[in-house]
């Protein structure tokens, strides 16, 4: 079993100005994971989450607020490998997220929860299988199921109360022409509806190449392209994630009509420097990614923005 506990504070004012420039981030994180392989034909990984966020700033007018969000993530995957040839997998997430929100900032966290202008709780439950049949080495072909159900009440000016379900089936392949290299297509077909209202139809190709030019036990090089199409009815993810990104907040689910194109490059380079001679320390692992990110949307052109980015990730095993 593993356990890892992470905690991020960031505090910032700025005086330019007779208005105070402020901003306070805190995200707290424990996660636990158990995984096993009994008889070599099954593995079982286990994960739970629990997450606490607290964002408080006025650097923006669009993000002038204080946001509290509690997450509980539960989660259980299970593989089995009757032969070399076929894999099934199945897999089980259970995800609660309250949410709380208030115009005012600096408001601590307690609080908030008790004077909140918005509050939003949500409860995320899906369950998968997905089968892979491998007939050559260098192509895979896949098959598989989700379902998903949603309930989520938003509380402000008026409390609403939502229940959502969504079923998607999923066929593609995996094709590898080379060793370091894999391509794949994926198309699904999936079926919402809100309550008890009749279901709506959406559709979603996705095309992925991978490609590793160099792969060694300390040092590898990782190119990812990914295109992804959504058209029909779905979720509103572009604005969810959008938000997400910029204010840390969490937007409710909503269906409408979509018709928009994702499109991710991205070049990753992962060093692992051992520490034989250092008392206590493991390794040191650096991981850098520079990434590049293009969305079209055809029915809501305000979605639509590129964007490029650098990380640089240092993680110290004791």
């Amino acid at each position: 079993m593993d356990r890892s506990n992470t905690s991020s504070f960031f505090n910032e004012a700025i005086k330019g100005s007779p208005l105070l420039l402020m901003e306070s981030i805190n995200v707290t994180s424990n996660i636990y994971t158990l995984g096993a392989s009994p008889w070599n034909y099954f593995n079982i990984d286990s994960r739970y989450n629990d997450q606490s966020e607290y964002y408080s700033r006025n650097k923006s007018v669009f993000a002038t607020r204080t946001i509290g969000k509690q997450t509980y993530e539960r989660g259980i995957k299970i593989g089995f490998s009757p032969f070399s040839f076929l894999n099934i997998a199945g897999s089980y997430d259970k995800n609660d997220i309250e949410q709380f929100e208030s115009p005012t900032v600096d408001l601590s966290p307690n609080f908030l929860r008790n004077n909140y202008d918005q509050k939003l709780d949500l409860q995320l439950r899906s369950s998968s299988v997905n089968t892979t049949f491998t007939p050559f080495s260098f192509i895979s072909l896949i098959v598989g199921g989700e379902n998903k159900e949603i309930t989520q009440i938003s509380r402000g000016s008026k409390v609403l109360n939502q229940a959502f379900l969504q079923q998607t089936v999923t066929t593609g392949a995996r094709y590898r022409p080379w060793q370091d290299w894999e391509m794949g297509v994926d198309f699904g077909y999936k079926r919402l509806r809100d309550g008890t209202t009749p279901f709506v139809r959406g559709y979603q190709q996705k095309t992925t190449l991978t490609y590793k030019p160099i792969n060694y036990q300390n040092f590898n090089v990782l190119l990812d392209f990914s295109s992804e199409r959504n058209y029909g009815a779905g979720f509103n993810d572009i604005e969810r994630s959008a938000l997400l990104q910029t204010t840390g907040e969490f937007l409710d689910f909503q269906i409408r009509n979509r018709d928009d194109v994702v499109m991710l490059g991205s070049l990753i380079v992962n060093v692992i420097i051992p520490m034989d001679n250092v008392r206590y320390i493991e390794k040191i692992e650096i991981s850098g990614e520079g990434y590049v990110k293009k969305i079209s949307d055809k029915i809501n052109p305000d979605n639509a923005y590129d964007i490029t980015g650098m990380l640089i990730k240092t993680t110290v095993r004791l």
